[in-house]
Formats: structure tokens, sequence, C-alpha cells
């Protein structure tokens, strides 16, 4: 038969660790060492599954004891003697001796320890699984099987879990179900933000935060909370709104309103806090990095022409193209101001200026940029694809064209199979002069794709050949 022994720590802080131990003649304490006959419940109760002669210890005491690690200090608990009678052990299929409760939470981010003891002789073993999913990778069995620990628990983690008792004098399915509920103490999902706006211009501090419960917000103003803000900045005042407990909007602002604005969401678990700071201002426009006096780039290449700005309101940029502004598909204006041309073409070259205004100033203009726009690189002269005997030379040759402007920079490189090819590599020759690749003492590794790059330092033109090297029956095995 199973036995159950009490254990009543004293109040500890921190809580204080309990172990049994059996009190020897000599007064030393021995550890008990636990296994699935003899193991300790969650609450510090020593459970027994089936009790046998051995356990009466020659009359020896099984007593709890307490320990706080952090004071250094032990307690020890009432002494009990096992007295066995009868000396027959009974047979017994597993049956429930002692579970967790059937439903708990645990917090996201902490450690799940969840314990099934069955009694029953021989001792039962027990199997974990969870019902509606599988185990998570983090999840580990302790105490002999009794005990399943999860670590780092996340929201998906919720569900039923079931233990199983099983011994060999049944076939029966013993087993308990245990619902785990993961709560969570409450997180960003979007933060509010400091605001720095021009006069007659709006402003939306937006909090929202994710947990379990869900949370509630609190808003302040300089720390005093809205509900008891008298500023006649806010209260009946139509340039404050309040749509919703997630947000709070300033709109047409005047420059009296700076002010800090903190958000709180709570739960029974914790809490998010933000301190942010709204700003007004009133500035001219200012250009702060002009364009660059020129600027060189390839027909069909995408080009981005600085004009970053500051004042408050944000001013509007404009650009223009001689004097006439610019429009269309191809050109947007970032919100720093610089101007993007996406597929440059020839027609696309000129002279670009940036105008910033603003309530306080208009026009403000930058200089000038000069655009040139230069005829693409093309392959004129395409390697041919190659097949030679091993040891045999290998040559491709491969041209192109480019700008009149930019012929001086004219390049020619190669590639084998995606990497360029090294001038270390004596066998690898690179003539200048004819634009030639030649591969002297050819071995069956030479084989690739060799690609041929011309380039001016603005844009590139690309052809590809393949060298097949096939085996030489005469030649040595070392041109393998």
């Amino acid at each position: 038969m199973a036995l159950t022994l009490n254990c009543v720590p004293p109040l500890s802080y921190p809580k204080a660790d309990v172990n049994w131990v059996v009190k020897e003649t000599n007064g030393q304490l021995t550890a008990i060492n636990y296994d699935r006959r003899m193991s300790m419940d969650i609450e510090g109760r020593l459970r027994i599954t089936n009790v046998i002669p051995a356990d009466h210890r020659d009359g020896k005491a099984y007593t709890c004891m307490a320990r706080n690690n952090f004071m250094r200090e032990n307690a020890i608990g009432p002494e009990n003697v096992i007295e066995v009678t009868g000396t027959s052990e009974l047979r017994l299929p597993a049956y429930e001796l002692w579970t967790s409760p059937s439903n708990q939470f645990f917090l996201a981010g902490s450690d799940m320890k969840i314990k099934c003891i069955f009694g029953g002789n021989p001792a039962p073993k027990v199997y974990w699984s969870k019902v509606d999913g599988t185990l998570p990778d983090r999840f580990s069995i302790k105490s002999f099987g009794q005990e399943l620990w999860i670590t780092n628990v996340q929201l998906s983690d919720q569900g039923n879990y079931e233990c199983e008792g099983l011994n060999l004098e049944s076939t029966q399915r013993t087993t308990k179900s245990i619902y785990i509920s993961v709560e969570s103490a409450p997180i960003w999902v979007k933060e509010p933000k400091d605001a720095e706006v021009g006069t007659g211009e709006s402003a939306t501090f937006i909090c929202i935060a994710t947990g379990i419960p869900a949370p509630a917000y609190s808003w302040y103003i300089d720390g005093i909370p809205l509900q008891d803000v008298r500023d006649p900045r806010i209260v009946g005042n139509q340039h404050f709104q309040k749509s919703n407990n997630n947000n709070i909007t300033f709109v047409n602002l005047t420059l009296d309103y700076h002010m800090n604005i903190q958000c709180n969401a709570s739960n029974k678990h914790g809490y998010v806090f933000s301190d942010v700071y709204l700003n007004v201002l009133a500035e001219a426009p200012t250009i702060i990095e002009p364009p660059p006096p020129m600027l060189k780039v390839a027909e069909g290449k995408t080009v981005n022409i600085t004009c970053k700005t500051s004042g408050k309101p944000d001013p509007l940029i404009t650009w223009y193209r001689g004097s006439s502004l610019i429009t269309g598909d191809r050109y947007t204006i970032q919100d720093s101001g610089s101007l993007t041309i996406e597929n440059v073409v020839l027609a696309d070259a000129g002279i670009y200026l940036c105008q910033a205004s603003n309530m306080y100033k208009s026009n403000v203009t930058s200089t000038a940029c000069e655009l040139q726009v230069k005829r693409r690189t093309r392959i004129e002269n395409f390697p041919m694809d190659l097949e030679v005997i091993a040891g045999n030379e290998g040559k491709f040759t491969c041209s192109g064209s480019t700008d009149t402007d930019e012929v001086g920079n004219l390049v020619v490189s190669w590639e084998k199979d995606g990497k360029k090819i090294s001038t270390e590599d004596q066998r690898m020759l690179l003539n200048v002069t004819e634009n030639s690749l030649t591969i002297s003492g050819t071995i069956i590794h030479d084989s690739g794709v060799y690609t041929c790059i011309v380039s001016n330092g603005l844009d590139e033109a690309r052809a590809a050949a393949i060298l097949t090297v096939r085996g030489n029956n005469n030649a040595k095995s070392n041109l393998l």
C-alpha cells in the first residue's frame, strides 16, 4: 500500500528548499535517495507508492528539512517512524496518488514544473504528452519520469497536458489531465515616441501593448493623470483629441504646446511605461546638405541627388531641372528631400535645383547640381564557347564600348564560375591589349563558365561563355 508523510515548512524568505532525510542513531541526517517508488511532491510531502519492509529502516525516523540557502539556516520537521506490518507485498495496478492541480497558469518566460505520482506495485512508470499538440523542444523529464519541466514558457505552450501511469499489473491506462494557462506581463507593440513638429501641424501618440490579461491604459500629462488634468490646453480644447485608450492627438498646434506625455499599460503581472516629449517649433527652411556640384551616371541606372533640409513646419521640397518643375513616375522626392531618378535616360542630363518652403519662408534655393548622363557600356565582341583537349590552350576574347568621355576608364576583367580570376595563377594570362584570357595547359578542373566584365566605373556589361575540357587518353594522370 501507499504512504504519505506530511511536511509543513516554516515561513521563510526567500522560500526554503525542502528535502527529506533519515535521522541516524547518532543524530546525523542522511538524505533520502528518491526513485520512482519513493519521491517528494511539489508541496514537500514524501510519497511512497508501495511500502516495503526495508522502509522501517530499523526504526530510524523520517523527517523533512527546510533550508534557507540565503540565510544558511535549517529547520527540521517532526520525526516519523514507518512501522511495516505483514510480510507479503500486495501487487496493485497504477492509480493516482498525487498530482499537480488540474488547472494552473504560468507567466510567459518563466519555467513550468508539473508532477504526477502514481501509486501501485511495482512502482509505475510515468509518461507525458500534450493532448492538443506536441511537447516543445524546451521540455525535459525529471524525477524518474514523474515531473515535466518546460523552460522559458511561451504562449503556444498553453493547453492540456496528460500524465499516464503504467505498471505490469494492468494494461489499463491511468491518466491525469492538467490544463496549463499561460499569461504574460505587458510588452510593447507600439510605444509612444517623442514628437517635434511645427506650428499648425498635428502630433499623435500611440500606446499599444499586449499581455494576458489584456492591459489597461493610463495617460498622464506632465505627470498628472489625464482625468485629473486642469490644463486649458487639454480640457475643453479642440486642439486635444482622445479617440480611444490607445492614442491621443494634438491638432493645429501652437508654440505653447510643449509638454511631457506618459502612457502606462498594466495588468496584474506588471506594466510598461513610456515618457515622451512634445515640442512645437517655428523655423524657416534651411538647406543643411545641398546637392553636389556634379554627378555622373550611366543611362538605365538610378541616381539620388541629395537635398537635406531643416525647418518647422517640415518644408515642402520641390525640384527643378533648369527652370522646369520636375514631375513624372521616374522621379521621387524622398522624405529627406533628396530626388531619386530611376532608369535614367540621356535627356535627364542638366542642371538641378531644390527649393524648400514653409509658412515662414518660401523658395529657399539650393546650389546647382550638374547631372551628366553617360551612354551605357556594351559588349561588342562576345566570348564564344570553347571545347579543348586537356593539356591544350583555351582562349577567350571580349571587348566592349562605352561613352566617349569614359573610354579612358574602360576595363575588361574576367570571372570563373562567379569568382574573380586571380592574375597570380600563371596558367591564366590576361592580355590587356587584345582583351583576351588565355588558359594554358588546361586540366579538367578548368571547365566552367567564364564571364567577361566590361566596366567604366559607372556601369558594366557582362557576357559568359562555357569552357569544356575533355580528357586526353594519352595525357598523364596529373592533368586531372
